[in-house]
């Protein structure tokens, strides 16, 4: 997740010794943008608490380390051992962001935090991901199902 941030939105305006730069051709820098809208609005709205919607804007360059992050792990997995134990992974991985708060809380979490919610970190992130579908036969037609051309990730 934090290496990623090296390659976030903010992160991707400096070049390999720290200064700000445009170091993109103008072909990858659009893509790169593109990749970024399909983030921001995947997160869009959705729900930190009943009709508390989170901002995908707002919270783009944590959710673009997110998914990058959640890719490089399951890459490490898939590479280290034959018979990697996916849903203990994600089981695991929806524990660590469970947690409560007052409506008030997350109202105010939605207006001015640049993370998602813990829900959201979980469910909007592992949706991306064909092992997380594979694991738990998550189908078209389930809540958590995306289809493959629809998912998002931007590295």
């Amino acid at each position: 997740h934090e290496i990623s941030h090296a390659l976030d939105v903010n992160g991707a305006q400096f070049d390999e010794k720290g200064n700000v730069a445009v170091w993109w051709t103008a072909i990858d820098l659009a893509r790169f943008q593109a990749r970024c809208s399909k983030v921001a609005a995947h997160y869009a709205n959705y729900e930190a608490a009943p009709g508390v919607a989170m901002n995908g804007i707002l919270t783009l360059n944590e959710n673009v380390a997110d998914l990058g992050g959640m890719a490089c792990v399951l890459d490490a997995m898939a590479q280290l051992t034959t018979t990697p134990n996916y849903k203990l992974f994600f089981t695991n991985a929806a524990k660590i962001w469970a947690n409560t708060a007052t409506r008030k809380t997350r109202e105010l979490s939605a207006l001015t935090d640049r993370h998602s919610s813990g829900n959201a970190r979980v469910n909007k992130t592992l949706q991306n991901f064909q092992e997380f579908h594979d694991t738990f036969g998550v189908t078209r037609g389930d809540g958590m199902y995306v289809e493959p051309t629809n998912r998002v990730a931007v590295w």
